[in-house]
Protein backbone atom coordinates (compact mmCIF):
# COMPACT_ATOMS: atom_id res chain seq x y z
CA UNK A 1 0.00 0.00 0.00
CA UNK A 2 1.55 3.67 -0.91
CA UNK A 3 0.34 6.22 1.28
CA UNK A 4 0.04 9.63 0.26
CA UNK A 5 3.38 11.46 1.13
CA UNK A 6 2.68 15.44 1.61
CA UNK A 7 5.06 18.30 0.53
CA UNK A 8 6.81 19.23 3.66
CA UNK A 9 8.46 22.18 2.66
CA UNK A 10 6.84 25.24 5.25
CA UNK A 11 4.21 22.77 6.45
CA UNK A 12 4.07 24.05 9.85
CA UNK A 13 4.02 27.50 8.39
CA UNK A 14 1.30 26.37 5.99
CA UNK A 15 -1.21 24.74 8.66
CA UNK A 16 -0.63 27.49 11.42
CA UNK A 17 -1.94 29.69 9.01
CA UNK A 18 -4.67 27.33 7.83
CA UNK A 19 -5.39 27.16 11.68
CA UNK A 20 -5.11 31.17 12.31
CA UNK A 21 -7.15 31.79 9.59
CA UNK A 22 -10.38 29.14 10.50
CA UNK A 23 -9.85 29.57 14.51
CA UNK A 24 -9.06 25.43 15.40
CA UNK A 25 -7.16 26.72 18.32
CA UNK A 26 -10.67 27.84 19.61
CA UNK A 27 -12.24 24.58 18.71
CA UNK A 28 -9.08 22.79 21.09
CA UNK A 29 -7.20 22.18 17.58
CA UNK A 30 -3.36 22.44 18.16
CA UNK A 31 -0.27 22.52 15.94
CA UNK A 32 0.23 19.07 15.30
CA UNK A 33 -3.67 18.17 15.07
CA UNK A 34 -3.58 21.30 12.94
CA UNK A 35 -0.87 19.68 10.42
CA UNK A 36 -2.97 16.20 10.04
CA UNK A 37 -5.95 18.24 9.08
CA UNK A 38 -3.89 20.24 6.44
CA UNK A 39 -1.70 17.54 4.83
CA UNK A 40 -4.72 15.08 4.70
CA UNK A 41 -6.46 17.70 2.53
CA UNK A 42 -3.55 18.67 0.45
CA UNK A 43 -3.24 14.92 -0.10
CA UNK A 44 -6.61 14.56 -0.54
CA UNK A 45 -6.54 11.47 1.83
CA UNK A 46 -8.68 10.87 4.73
CA UNK A 47 -7.97 10.77 8.83
CA UNK A 48 -8.27 7.93 10.87
CA UNK A 49 -9.68 9.35 14.11
CA UNK A 50 -10.99 8.77 17.25
CA UNK A 51 -10.36 12.19 17.96
CA UNK A 52 -13.98 14.39 19.09
CA UNK A 53 -11.49 17.80 18.03
CA UNK A 54 -10.98 16.46 14.92
CA UNK A 55 -14.02 15.08 13.78
CA UNK A 56 -15.67 18.61 14.42
CA UNK A 57 -12.75 20.48 11.96
CA UNK A 58 -13.22 17.53 9.41
CA UNK A 59 -16.12 17.19 7.03
CA UNK A 60 -17.53 13.89 6.68
CA UNK A 61 -15.81 12.49 3.70
CA UNK A 62 -12.82 13.57 5.11
CA UNK A 63 -13.12 11.15 7.76
CA UNK A 64 -12.31 7.39 7.93
CA UNK A 65 -15.14 5.21 9.15
CA UNK A 66 -13.51 3.17 11.95
CA UNK A 67 -16.26 -0.03 11.70
CA UNK A 68 -15.58 -0.07 8.51
CA UNK A 69 -12.24 -2.29 9.86
CA UNK A 70 -11.75 -4.69 11.98
CA UNK A 71 -9.68 -3.83 15.25
CA UNK A 72 -8.38 -7.24 17.43
CA UNK A 73 -7.53 -6.69 20.82
CA UNK A 74 -4.14 -6.76 21.58
CA UNK A 75 -2.99 -9.99 23.77
CA UNK A 76 0.15 -9.44 25.77
CA UNK A 77 3.21 -11.52 24.58
CA UNK A 78 4.34 -14.29 26.97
Amino acid sequence: MNLPKPEVENLLIKASIESGKNRWDSKGIGLIDSVIIFSAREALSKVWTLDNKLKTILKKEEIRIMNQYIVSERKPCV
